[in-house]
């Protein structure tokens, strides 16, 4: 978390945007790119440079100030095809193991619990599920998960782990009543224990270790909304 973090009223949403929401901590801002040569994508967004996130696009105009509720919408979770089903001492050519169904399930729902307990814990937005003109969709999916954990292993046979896996954050800020996309980010994340150390693997520390990589990036969001939608005379440091 930031600390010592002053914002002066009176600056533009778009400095207010760069150095709360995309930047985080980081001493050099991000900014949106609105010169003449600037990177476009192909549904009108600028291309952000710098911040935290590896992957940033928004509006020129991009100001969420007037809504004071979120609607959060899953888009999904991918995992990635082909993983390796043979023996843990081998991840074979794929580099990475498959997931079984139950795994997947527990996965998809430790993540959606986790970023919907850190968003509910704002004082600033409230969460809704219904779309408003007052209302914010965020729209956030998984993609290309990978287990670096093997389905199965043998009885009293300890597998020692410090990778757990790795995923990617899609997020999307939009209007809830006409869908209009505001924001794109991408990041990939690795879940992995503390210090790189070695430690007994088991499906339920596995799926916690993930769920830690959700908490980090739901705190993110969450702080950087309850900046950008709170109203402007309580935003003071």
């Amino acid at each position: 978390m930031c600390s010592n973090f002053k914002i002066r009223l009176g600056r533009s949403i778009i400095f207010v945007v760069a150095v709360v929401f995309f930047s985080g901590c980081t001493t050099a801002p991000a900014t949106i790119d609105t010169s003449p040569g600037a990177e476009v994508s192909f549904d009108g967004l600028h291309k952000v440079k710098g911040g935290r996130m590896a992957e940033a696009w928004a509006r020129p105009d991009f100001d969420i100030s007037s809504f004071s509720k979120v609607m959060v919408q899953g888009a999904g979770v991918e995992f990635r095809p082909g993983g390796w089903r043979g023996s843990a001492r081998d991840l074979g050519p794929a580099g990475h193991y498959a997931v079984s169904d139950s795994t997947k399930v527990m996965f998809r729902q430790q993540m959606s619990q986790a970023f919907m307990a850190e968003l509910s814990k704002s004082e600033v937005f409230t969460i809704v599920t219904e779309p408003g003109p007052d209302v914010l969709l965020i729209r956030g999916s998984l993609i290309d998960v990978i287990s670096k954990v093997p389905q199965q292993q043998r009885i009293n046979s300890d597998i020692l782990l410090s990778e757990i896996g790795q995923a990617t954050l899609v997020l999307e800020l939009r209007d809830s009543v006409s869908d209009g996309i505001l924001y794109r980010a991408t990041d990939r994340q690795t879940a992995s224990r503390d210090g790189q150390a070695l430690t007994v693997s088991s499906t339920v520390t596995n799926v916690m270790e993930f769920r830690r990589v959700a908490e980090g990036w739901a705190i993110v969001i969450r702080e950087g909304l309850e900046r950008l939608m709170a109203p402007a005379e309580s935003v003071a440091e």
